[in-house]
């Protein structure tokens, strides 16, 4: 059982923070009203949430790793850091050296270009080991800036994905075919020892917390820096693997009684119907019936439940080296997992499944108001660019100039306001969404109980067709009644705010705001690097395009 202390330190103290992550976590599953939270058992979440506070409606800047992840630490959206895609992270560091896995796969002077237009001034991590913060990350970044090299002791993932990548260079040439494997493909749930590299991060990160609380004993409690660890899995992030000890976590019962939407391709709107032929679940691929679906969304569910268990051992390394009063606690993922709703798996959507994310705080340095206790659960909008800003106002740092970062601290709405209270001066939240799986660029605007999507129109006439979406979250939580014509002047309404939103801020690539400006640019972006890299490069462009025909190859023999 986690046992979780409640007692929280003064103020005036610089805390430590455990940030904990996974990747591709349905947000849902941690809002206690959700269905969804009610189909697998998650006791660490739940301690969590009782101990803090949970902000069940978070959503991610950008639903895809490398976008997503990006942004957040770099406190900026999508178009002002140019990090439009999981082959396309921060080029160079703050202090102007080109990220190693950049100049593997494009080039040193592409990199350097690339990363001037990027204008990356500071990442979170920079910004706490220049406070004087210990900084030691563990798993998945995923984001570039050279942190791989200039940070430790063991962080994963760089941020290019092995570069230039066919399916997303060419999405705009609106290609329907598969271009990942048949879902049923990736399941495997007798897998024996699942996950090996998340066990490795989370047994790294324990050992850490035991090392560290040692050293704090040995020196009375006093003495040293302050700390922040970093701890990534990369579960539940597809393929789709687990075994018994997993799935006895999961209410399969409730599982088969709530199937998602099925929709038929030719009802879908042009842009969910590409996502869905990219995803290999279209009309003319295999017909997964409800035995398909319930073999996908329960596999991932039992990845949830492993997650969980992984993130509750760190958390107890932390309280049985009586570090965790000491510290704030802050666990969440990049993005979600559409798990065959609306047809789809993986990411990259703007429905909730895809864009919407957990957000727990808590610990012992948890900063709470006499208006806001423990345990209470936010429903004000919040985004994952909201992550640089709290954490910097919670370890002190120093301040950046107004406009420097896109999203805004929580800690106002924690110390002072009620639950319900907007903490963000908008009173919205705005995703982007620019790489593979999606033709065009899609555009999110979330206020209140309406979500707003656009779709850019830019270098293909194709899109032009592409009308928007609006759905009423409260009426409609699955997200199948577009309303858009029905109600003009909402969606007149909403997509200025969209507008004003994209034109704000430093290095906005429209100051205008123009949707179809930024969907141009990240286009082009995207046909350079293919005449570059796939017609310049006959091997390269064999390679993928042989592993594309596998692909369209398994899913026509299944």
């Amino acid at each position: 059982m986690l046992l979780l202390l409640l007692i929280s330190v003064p103020a005036t103290s610089r805390p430590n923070i455990l940030f904990l992550m996974c990747d591709s976590m349905d947000g849902r599953v941690v809002d206690p009203s959700a269905p969804l939270s009610k189909l697998v058992a998650t006791p660490t979440f739940d301690a969590l949430a009782s101990d803090g506070v949970n902000f069940v409606r978070t959503y991610a800047s950008s639903p895809q790793c490398v976008p997503s992840r990006a942004s957040m630490l770099s406190g900026r959206r999508t178009d002002q850091i140019r990090a439009f895609s999981n082959d396309n992270g921060l080029a160079l560091s703050p202090g102007g050296e080109p990220d190693e896995a950049c100049v593997s796969a494009y080039g040193e002077a592409w990199c350097r270009t690339h990363g001037a237009s990027q204008a990356l001034e500071t990442t979170l991590f920079d910004e706490l080991r220049s406070g004087g913060y210990e900084v030691a990350l563990f798993g998945k970044v995923d984001i570039g800036a050279g942190v791989l090299r200039r940070f430790g002791p063991a962080p994963t993932q760089d941020g290019y994905h092995g570069g230039a990548s066919l399916p997303i260079v060419t999405r705009a040439a609106d290609v329907r075919r598969p271009t990942k494997p048949n879902p049923l493909e990736l399941v495997d749930d007798h897998a024996a020892h699942v996950h090996p590299e998340d066990w490795k991060v989370h047994d790294r990160c324990s050992e850490w917390l035991r090392a560290k609380g040692d050293a704090s004993r040995s020196s009375g409690g006093g003495g040293g820096p302050p700390w922040f660890l970093y701890c990534s899995l990369n579960i539940p992030h597809p393929a789709f693997r687990t075994n018994a000890t997993w799935l006895h976590a999961v209410d399969e019962a409730a599982v088969r009684a709530s199937p998602p939407a099925w929709p038929a391709e030719g009802s879908m709107h042009p842009y969910d119907a590409y996502m869905t032929t990219s995803k290999a679940v279209g009309d003319d691929q295999p017909v997964f019936g409800e035995v398909g679906v319930f073999r996908v969304r329960r596999t991932y569910l039992a990845m949830v439940a492993e997650a969980d268990y992984l993130i509750g051992q760190v958390v107890e390394a932390a309280r049985e080296a009586k570090l965790y009063r000491g510290a704030l606690v802050v666990y969440l993922s990049d993005h979600g997992e559409m798990s065959m709703e609306h047809r789809q798996i993986w990411k990259n959507a703007h429905y909730e499944a895809s864009l919407r994310v957990p957000l727990l705080l808590a610990g012992g340095a948890l900063p709470v108001g006499p208006r806001f206790r423990r345990g209470a659960v936010a429903t004000s909008l919040a985004s994952l660019l909201d992550i640089f800003p709290t954490i910097a106002e919670a370890a002190q740092l120093r301040p950046l100039r107004k406009g420097a970062l896109a999203g805004e601290s929580l800690l106002p709405l924690l110390r002072g306001g009620a639950p319900g209270q907007p903490p963000r001066r908008r009173g919205y939240i705005v995703s982007q969404y620019h790489s593979n799986m999606g033709n065009t660029a899609s555009y999110c605007l979330v206020q209140g109980r309406l979500k707003y999507v656009a779709f850019g129109r830019a270098l293909n006439r194709t899109f032009g067709s592409y009308g928007p979406q609006l759905f009423d979250l409260e009426s409609d939580p699955a997200e199948v009644t577009n309303l858009a014509r029905t109600r003009p002047e909402e969606v007149a309404r909403l997509d200025a705010l969209l507008r004003a939103e994209l034109g704000s801020g430093e290095n906005r690539l429209s100051p205008d705001g123009d949707p179809d400006a930024i969907d141009a640019a990240a286009k082009r972006l995207q046909q350079a690097t293919f005449l570059e890299h796939f017609v310049r490069d006959a091997s390269r462009l064999r390679a993928q395009w042989e592993r594309l025909l596998r692909c369209d190859a398994q899913v026509a023999a299944a």
